[in-house]
């Protein structure tokens, strides 16, 4: 086959699939066929742990064979039954697995690609979309501090200082940053968080869009 060819990465994570449970392994086609448009990866993968027995490490590695797969696809602009030709074609002329091992694997291709929807693409350009961006926000906080105020006669009253925390990472690495905010600053971002609320309430019903 000279047009697309099956990373060896991919037949490992494909292995990896083979070699689970049964129950296990009609779990993850389950929740892969069921994915929602919209769903982030990682989002995904955390749900699987929580929902099957994969363990993350599992989960995190089938996924990717999922992402590529899809991918190729895409790439390709194969429809499934001929993503599943070309890649099960690669698999029985250049790997060498027992009669019964190529069975179970061309089975286990086949089901991964016929439950993988195109929704999981579009989560994938809206995540190449959300991370056009050289910060990515990982986690926000806001704290609360009181602080005493001292004056040359010694304690004279104290002061509320809020405090925004906000991970981010940035060139593959995670960083972070904190604000001190007092009552008129901190009043004035809840305010721009309750607008921006409301416009996307105004942009979810005037477009016609699900996000």
């Amino acid at each position: 086959m000279d047009s697309i060819k099956f990373p060896e990465e991919d037949i490992e994570r494909l292995l990896l699939f083979t070699g689970l449970q049964k129950g296990v392994k009609d779990q993850f086609l389950k929740e892969l066929s069921a994915y929602k448009k919209g769903m982030m990866p990682i989002d995904f993968v955390e749900h699987l742990v929580r929902n099957s027995d994969l363990y993350y490490s599992e989960a995190q590695e089938i996924f990717g064979l999922v992402v590529s797969l899809i991918t190729v696809k895409d790439t390709y602009n194969y429809d499934n039954e001929r993503l599943y030709a070309e890649l099960s074609e690669y698999l029985t002329v250049t790997e060498s697995f027992r009669d019964n091992a190529l069975e179970s694997v061309l089975k286990d291709l086949h089901d991964i690609i016929f439950n993988a929807g195109q929704d999981i693409l579009f989560s994938l350009a809206a995540l190449g979309a959300i991370s056009d961006n050289s910060k990515q926000i990982s986690n926000t906080r806001i704290t609360h501090e009181i602080k005493p105020v001292f004056l040359k006669s010694g304690l004279e009253g104290f002061v509320l200082v809020h405090k925004l925390k906000i991970d981010y990472r940035e060139n593959e690495q995670d960083k972070e940053m904190s604000f001190s905010l007092d009552s008129a600053e901190f009043e004035a971002l809840k305010n721009a968080v309750k607008y921006a609320e409301s416009t996307l309430i105004q942009i979810k019903e005037k477009s016609g869009f699900d996000f």
